[in-house]
């Protein structure tokens, strides 16, 4: 018996990511019609993450534009994600994270009356502008939302303190962490990123958020750069992302140096390989604010503030900000505690056990099976 048509919207490869072992896990149940959208919002990105699991993207909007606005992005969502209802008629849409994509999902699906389920919900800075968009985004999708799916019980305590029913909040962990747990109980190998990492200590770079565009991201590679030029032991393994407004800098300052290792970006088996080989991650990800801690990895979180404070508190990840004096004293302080002479292990942590899809569904069954149906425009 089919409970319900789920359509779950995507963007962003982060997206894709932690949305692909729920997605695995729906489409072999067969209590749920589960279609899948995308905005194309990181098109090339988005394929190289899907194309490993043959999964076909049933509508792919196609939106991005080179240097388009937040504005213009927004209106683009708005004008064609109805369109995806109309073939449709989704029971409910799932959403993750704090982009774009997921946030104007979540209006058009409230325009259409359709509940959403909200994956990644009660991450919290409390700071609206940082980080930007997303803190906007976070507090726009809790108002619209129905099911809240949070990583931690501080999440939750977040959505509950701003006065959210405790009947819609529940803590699952991250499925980013089961996306992480699959592909570190099967490790790949590719053999030309081993040969590229050779024998030196690797330091993961990875960097890209707007709130960093500029000055900041500027400042990040300078550091990145002193930091080659006075620790011959490391290198540093850069995929760079193609977002115009990093790639170009990226090559202008890190390129050229013996220790500094630009590569286009990888799909996500050849990122947790990076990570399994890694010392040290410098980055402004929020994903790999998770990740590092979980697999026992000291990261620097290149912002200046974080919705992730759980994972500081696991004693592997230290807020250093984009001023080259902070994140080479820490680096350098970090290194002569010994700090990335562990190699990398799977801890678990707060973030959750990897089990996240399944507690989902069990909750997506139990609450379609309960909710009154919704009648549709």
């Amino acid at each position: 018996m089919t409970l319900g048509k789920l359509l779950i919207l995507i963007g962003t490869r982060p997206e894709a990511i932690k949305t692909l072992p729920l997605l695995k896990k729906l489409k072999a149940s067969p209590e749920f019609q589960v279609k899948l959208g995308a905005t194309g919002q990181h098109q090339e990105l988005l394929e190289q993450t899907l194309k490993p699991f043959e999964f076909s993207i049933d509508w792919n909007l196609g939106i991005m534009r080179p240097n388009q606005s937040l504005a213009e992005l927004s209106a683009s969502c708005l004008a064609l994600i109805p369109k995806i209802f109309d073939d449709f008629s989704p029971d409910l849409v799932i959403v993750q994270g704090d982009t774009t994509t997921a946030t104007m999902a979540a209006l058009s699906s409230f325009f259409n009356r359709i509940p959403v389920a909200h994956i990644e919900a009660g991450l919290r800075t409390g700071i609206r502008y940082s980080p930007f968009p997303e803190e906007m985004n976070r507090i726009l999708l809790t108002g619209i939302a129905d099911i809240h799916f949070c990583p931690t019980e501080r999440s939750r305590q977040n959505l509950l303190y701003e006065g959210i029913s405790q009947e819609a909040v529940f803590v699952t962990g991250n499925t980013g962490i089961d996306a992480l747990r699959d592909e570190w109980e099967n490790p790949q190998e590719f053999p030309e990123l081993r040969k590229l990492l050779g024998d030196r200590k690797t330091v993961l770079v990875t960097a890209h958020r707007r709130e960093n565009f500029g000055t900041k991201m500027e400042n990040i590679f300078r550091a990145i750069r002193a930091l080659a030029d006075k620790n011959p032991g490391y290198q540093f393994v850069y995929p760079v992302h193609p977002n115009p407004a990093v790639r170009p800098l990226a090559w202008k300052i890190l390129s050229e140096h013996e220790r500094i290792i630009l590569i286009d970006p990888v799909g996500y088996p050849e990122l947790v390989f990076l990570m399994r080989n890694s010392s040290c991650i410098l980055t402004d990800s929020g994903g790999i604010q998770e990740e590092a801690p979980t697999l026992g990895i000291h990261s620097l979180i290149l912002r200046d503030n974080t919705e992730r404070p759980e994972a500081l508190e696991t004693g592997f990840s230290t807020l250093v900000g984009t001023h080259p004096s902070s994140i080479f004293d820490s680096f350098t302080r970090l290194r002569d505690q010994g700090a990335f002479d562990q190699p990398p292990r799977w801890l678990g942590g707060p973030f959750g056990n990897g089990h996240a899809s399944d507690k989902i569904i069990h909750i997506l069954k139990d609450w379609i099976k309960n909710k009154q149906p919704i009648t549709h425009h």
